[in-house]
């Protein structure tokens, strides 16, 4: 895309409408872009559906087809132009149990408000966990009771959901509580997954892609990280982001990234590497999105990007960390993670091994902002810090649970 490629309102065919587009391999935005909605107009009246479709993954001959050099297959990538995605939001992005839900249970109880409707997929956090850190992907089912549903109805209160299927497993819910003068939250977190734009791989959220072959999001290209970025010639793949007039920019707000990742892959399912003259990301931000079934890591900010806003997000069945901060200069604020996996593939019965396979919700390099956030239902660890150790104020890292 060397032009652009504009959604908004006025576009809509028609009210409720879906308007999709169906790319068989690779999206690459070189100099150009794709913009839906805005801050100040986000899309309303439809949807929008982008699907990188999913390749015959049992001939392994034509797999190089799907190959975006430097960066991968089946990919979304912002070499140098905008990426700006902005959909209107259900409210809120999530909420806690106040009542304890049995399993067979069809309805829970919330301790706020929602607009959700039926239809929406929604996931709520396990409470009990058997065990943390094992050894193998094959035993995430066995540990983890977080689950996924859809909505069949929502009260006229807006406080009790019913849905399409009962649970599987009881999930603890509670009014708030006060320890040390303070108010806390401590029922299951619920999260909405819904969004009026939404990014996926062309696979049934039934079906696991072989080989744990999502597509992915990459923003940005260095040489440290991606070989081959930064040679060739103007008109070749791998030319190098910097010696474009506009380098890599991201704005996304309100939207659902799904299937994504992919196993045993050390980039993330969303690889920001240096954005913005591949040293400041500032003005570029990731908000208020949901992401759903993500194969590795989730957002990965290199060290070649700062200033990223990662914000209000809401993240479900992670293969990894969901946000890996390998930079300082960033903020990770009001995350909710409902579910970080085991790693696939890599890690399985070598999980001594490889820093990789000890996962968690939030793994941060001190000198970012870390605050707000809520890693729930996870049998990795909530929270890592890499890097130097923290001195002075270093990191701010606060009212995260």
């Amino acid at each position: 895309i060397e032009g652009s490629l504009q959604l908004f309102d006025h576009h809509c065919p028609c009210e409720g409408a879906i308007v999709r587009l169906n790319v068989e391999s690779n999206v690459w935005i070189r100099n150009g872009g794709i913009l839906i909605g805005n801050e100040t107009h986000p899309l309303t009246r439809c949807k929008f559906r982008l699907s990188i479709g999913a390749p015959p993954f049992g001939d392994v001959t034509q797999m190089g087809r799907y190959r975006l050099d430097p960066w991968a297959f089946r990919s979304l990538t912002v070499e140098s132009g905008m990426l700006s995605l902005h959909g209107a939001l259900p409210r809120p992005l999530w909420a806690r149990l106040t009542a304890t839900a049995a399993a067979g249970a069809t309805s829970i109880a919330l301790d706020q408000a929602v607009d959700w409707t039926a239809g929406m997929k929604i996931a709520i956090a396990g409470t009990t966990r058997a065990t943390m850190y094992h050894e193998s992907s094959t035993q995430n089912d066995e540990n983890e009771q977080s689950e996924k549903h859809t909505i069949a109805s929502v009260s006229a209160d807006g406080r009790t959901v019913t849905l399409t299927a009962p649970l599987a497993f009881a999930h603890y819910g509670s009014t708030p509580q006060t320890l040390g003068n303070r108010t806390h939250r401590i029922g299951a977190e619920v999260i909405v997954l819904d969004r009026k734009i939404c990014l996926d791989g062309g696979v049934d959220d039934r079906t696991e892609p072989p080989f744990g072959a999502g597509w992915k999001l990459n923003a940005g290209c260095t040489e440290g990280n991606h070989e081959g970025c930064a040679i060739g010639v103007n008109g070749e793949v791998g030319f190098p982001m910097r010696a474009f007039e506009k380098p890599g920019f991201l704005q996304i707000s309100g939207a659902l990234f799904q299937d994504m990742g992919q196993a045993a892959d050390q980039h993330g399912s969303v690889e920001l590497d240096g954005l913005v003259d591949r040293v400041t990301a500032a003005g570029s931000y990731i908000r208020s999105s949901a992401f759903d079934r993500m194969f590795n890591t989730g957002i990965f900010i290199r060290d070649t990007t700062t200033g990223m806003t990662i914000q209000n997000n809401t993240f479900f069945n992670v293969s990894g960390d969901a946000i890996r901060a390998a930079s300082s200069g960033n903020t990770i604020d009001g995350n909710v993670i409902v579910r970080s996996n085991t790693p696939i593939q890599v890690c399985d019965k070598v999980y001594f091994i490889f820093w990789d396979c000890r996962t968690a919700g939030i793994r941060a390099h001190s000198g970012n902002r870390v605050v707000n956030n809520v890693v729930a239902s996870s049998v990795t660890a909530g929270y890592i810090t890499d890097g130097d150790l923290c001195t002075g104020n270093a990191m701010q890292w606060s009212n995260n649970y």
